[in-house]
């Protein structure tokens, strides 16, 4: 994601939103200097890969505005 992000950057866009279904805490806050709004659907602490988490915690919107 960070890599995509960097990219849309160059491009110039007036708002760059990211949304993802699930993504440790620390991921979130690295990527939100890169983007306007980050929504994602769960965050849990023992993140070890997506398909081993579960959708639990419900939805969860970060925004800069």
């Amino acid at each position: 994601a960070k890599a995509a992000l960097i990219a849309v950057c160059k491009a110039g866009p007036s708002r760059i939103a990211l949304a993802i279904p699930v993504a440790p805490p620390d991921a979130i806050s690295e990527l939100a200097p890169l983007c306007d709004e980050i929504v994602c659907l769960s965050q849990p602490r023992n993140f070890f890969a997506e398909g081993r988490s579960t959708m639990t915690s419900g939805k969860r919107a970060i925004s800069k505005s």
